[in-house]
């Protein structure tokens, strides 16, 4: 759902920043394993280190040297726990800030929607931990999205980049998740703008996943009445012929040519989506 930043969603939401290290390639989810989770709601935190090596018979490299993993040796130094120990921590860190019902868990995370939070989904299903925080009132929020429509024409989004922008020196220790919490909260802190987009539910998918949907041509798309890329394929099915007509229903694209190129876009994504 997009959100603007007038609603009542946005005063009952408890903004956490979190960050996920993980190694494997991005593009291939499926088969990354998460290494360390760190979150922060402002002066409380939570780190965890985890060994991937105690649930999983293959640990999938990473797929460049700055985003290197300890040791098999060095995880048992550090006692780092398992995947499963690593996320009940966290769902009792994140229990632990509701203090109403009514109180929703917003997780922010610097593009969120294409990595860290596609990345939790398999890992969690990996691992059968999926009730643990499906029973929680949670949310997830991409900064990377946030900060493009507030800061238009920048030559880089990543974190880097923006904390670059903003600090004028890199982030010390970059690539560490705890590192990585506290400088998307600095760079936050100086844009000092209140939230704004897409909210999605953990399994729901964005239609910015999609290449060739854009910020804009996606809050048409839910202003059309479409939640999420699910609600999409529930209503007009994976199969390109249907989709396609579902494209043409919602007359928001100027010419056949971005439709045939989206829909073959949404069908393999869906494929892909429904059968991990």
């Amino acid at each position: 759902m997009y959100l603007k930043n007038t609603s009542t969603f946005w005063k009952k939401c408890i903004p956490v920043i979190i960050d996920l290290e993980y190694t494997g390639d991005v593009y291939n989810p499926k088969n990354c394993a998460i290494w360390e989770i760190a979150a922060k709601y402002n002066d409380k935190v939570f780190h965890v280190l985890i060994n991937p090596y105690l649930t999983r018979a293959i640990v999938p490299a990473a797929v460049h040297e700055k985003y290197k993993m300890p040791t098999k040796t060095e995880f048992q130094t550090a006692n780092a726990v398992s995947f499963n120990v690593g996320i009940q921590l966290f769902c009792i860190f994140l229990r632990g800030l509701l203090k109403s019902e009514d109180q929703k868990i917003l997780l922010l995370s610097h593009n969120s929607f294409r990595s860290d939070k596609v990345v939790l989904e398999h890992e969690l299903i990996r691992h059968r931990m999926h009730r643990h925080l499906l029973q929680l009132p949670l949310f997830f929020f991409d900064t990377l999205h946030f900060v493009r429509a507030i800061l238009p024409k920048q030559k880089s989004y990543s974190l880097n980049s923006l904390y670059q922008y903003f600090f004028h020196k890199k982030i010390k220790n970059a690539h560490a998740a705890e590192s990585d919490v506290i400088a998307l909260e600095e760079v936050l802190n100086q844009i000092n703008k209140a939230y704004e987009g897409v909210v999605m539910m953990l399994f729901l998918t964005p239609f910015s996943n999609i290449n060739g949907i854009g910020l804009q041509t996606e809050k048409k798309m839910m202003k059309a009445g479409y939640s999420c890329l699910e609600h999409f394929y529930s209503v007009n099915g994976i199969f390109t012929e249907n989709i396609i007509n579902g494209l043409i229903q919602l007359n928001i694209f100027s010419d056949i040519a971005s439709i045939n190129k989206i829909s073959l876009e949404m069908n393999c994504y869906g494929v892909k989506r429904l059968t991990w």
